[in-house]
């Protein structure tokens, strides 16, 4: 049909050009939709017809329902599918139970062939164990048998090796301290008996008890410094080669420190850099990154030197701070050597006496082969060591570790663990002694000018008195002598310039208190 308005056919596929063509587009769309909605109407209509009969207002007048369907036919079509519904929800309950009695069905054989597999498993487990308890017992005692003898063994192997490792290290020492040139000469003395002295390098080791007697000249004190130069290399050496940690720390000369020294036991192996004595402290450690966020403010440990520059009275003289830290340095040396002999089986030294010739200590440790006491059991209250000999304790290893409690028991018994009995002891006997070398002793022509000069003041050591006669004087010197002591008696008054030159000990000879 052709537009009025723009002159064109109307059709499915024509362009759309205004109102009319657009409305007259329109209408067969409409008409279906309108058809559409009727029959859906009539079909909701009908359904609910169906499902209520009983409603009055959907029965047409002549006893039939919309579409021509009687009440009774709907009635029965909806009982039917009721009962359609019902036996579709039972097969499918019937098939569900079906299918879960078979999985049960399935899980029960599972569960009875694993039984059967556990019954299995325990008969030979039963089996097993009934094999392995027929003559537990002996084959047991064989076991612990076998076990038994590779235990000693290995012992015994270790303690090979370890007797091989204790020949290795006294023969590391013996030959050190003959390298060091550890000698022992013995001479006559005049009363008939025999003397005898240690020397290291050339340099004679002098007891402690001597030191204000025999160091007297620079000479003395060169010879002296370089004997405990050469001990304390010896000493250090033969403690590594026999793994021992010394409980006084000595320091050996190296850069920037020249002479040796000594740390008490409680200031030992404190791992920190400390100046030779006399010198400023270092400024390199404070500059490191490490020093300056760890700066430890603690004051550093003081060494105890091992040298002397000038001779024992005049140091103690000039200088008495210096005099004990060094009495205390070479006490602390012998103490160390003491120390070590008795962690080595010589268990001869028991007094501060016996630790003051530490030659002869180092001489019948390292130099001899006859060594008394070594050798035999030490008991310790209910512990008690093998054999002790010259290598068998140390820190280095396990077998007869020196930490260990019966070393430490050992260790512990000995009466002079600490040192400090021994410094003071030492101390005060030199103190005493140099007491009594202050004052020189007179010869015989001395005592003749003495008798001539009426004028002239003698004085006994703690009191002043006249001289009554030579007589007099000589009965006194006589009572001193009887008494023990080398130097004593009536003294002469010098004068400060002769005590500036140094005074010669001369004792009265033995014609004079006859």
């Amino acid at each position: 049909m052709e537009c009025g308005i723009c002159s064109k056919n109307g059709g499915s596929e024509a362009v759309l050009l205004c109102a009319a063509c657009t409305r007259a587009s329109l209408y067969p769309l409409r008409v279906n939709h309108a058809t559409a909605l009727l029959e859906k109407a009539q079909l909701d209509y009908r359904t609910k017809s169906l499902y209520s009969p009983e409603d009055s207002g959907g029965i047409a007048e002549n006893g039939a329902l919309p579409g021509g369907v009687k009440p009774s036919d709907a009635a029965n079509c909806a009982r039917l599918e009721r009962i359609q519904a019902e036996q579709a929800a039972s097969e499918d309950r019937i098939n569900l139970i079906t299918e879960q009695a078979e999985s049960l069905r399935k899980q029960m054989e599972e569960v009875k062939r694993e039984i059967s597999e556990r019954k299995s498993a325990l008969v030979q487990r039963r089996s097993d164990r009934a094999s392995i308890s027929h003559e537990i017992v002996a084959r047991r005692a064989n076991t612990l048998e076998a076990v038994q003898k590779g235990i000693q063994r290995t012992s015994h192997r270790h303690d090979r090796t370890h007797g091989q490792i204790i020949n290795a290290r006294a023969s590391l020492c013996q030959e050190a301290a003959s390298l060091a040139d550890l000698k022992q000469r013995r001479r006559k003395t005049r009363d008939g008996g025999v003397r005898e002295d240690y020397f290291v390098c050339g340099h004679a080791l002098l007891d402690l008890r001597d030191l204000n007697a025999k160091i007297t000249k620079l000479d003395h004190a060169n010879n002296f410094t370089a004997a405990l130069i050469q001990t304390a290399g010896l000493l250090v050496l033969c403690s590594h080669y026999l793994h021992v940690r010394l409980p006084a720390e000595i320091t050996l000369p190296h850069k920037d420190y020249p002479l040796p020294t000594i740390f008490h036991p409680q200031s030992s192996y404190s791992a920190r850099e400390v100046p030779f004595p006399g010198t400023s402290t270092s400024h390199s450690t404070s500059n490191t990154p490490d020093g300056s966020r760890t700066l430890d403010q603690r004051p550093l440990p003081k060494p105890r030197t091992l040298f002397i520059d000038r001779e024992m009275p005049k140091l103690a003289k000039e200088d008495p701070a210096a005099y004990s830290i060094f009495v205390e340095g070479v006490s602390l040396l012998a103490w160390d050597i003491a120390w070590l002999c008795r962690s080595q089986g010589l268990l001869t030294i028991n007094s501060w006496e016996e630790v003051c010739p530490f030659g002869r200590n180092l001489w019948l440790l390292f130099a001899t082969s006859s060594r008394p006491i070594l050798g035999k059991d030490v008991e310790q209250g209910k512990t008690t060591l093998p054999g002790l000999t010259v290598g068998h304790l140390s820190h280095g290893t396990s077998h007869s570790f020196l930490g260990a409690a019966d070393a430490e028991m050992h260790m512990r018994a000995w009466s002079l663990r600490s040192p400090v009995k021994t410094l003071d002891r030492v101390k005060a006997h030199l103190q005493a002694d140099l007491s009594r070398l202050e004052w020189e002793v007179l010869d015989e022509r001395e005592w003749d000018e003495a008798a001539q000069r009426k004028d002239e003041e003698a004085v006994l050591v703690g009191a002043s008195r006249k001289i009554g006669g030579e007589g007099h004087a000589i009965k006194e010197s006589k009572e001193r002598d009887e008494k023990g002591r080398n130097a004593a008696g009536w003294m002469k008054l010098r004068s400060r310039s002769d005590d500036a030159a140094g005074a010669n000990v001369k004792p009265v000879p033995d014609s004079d208190t006859g």
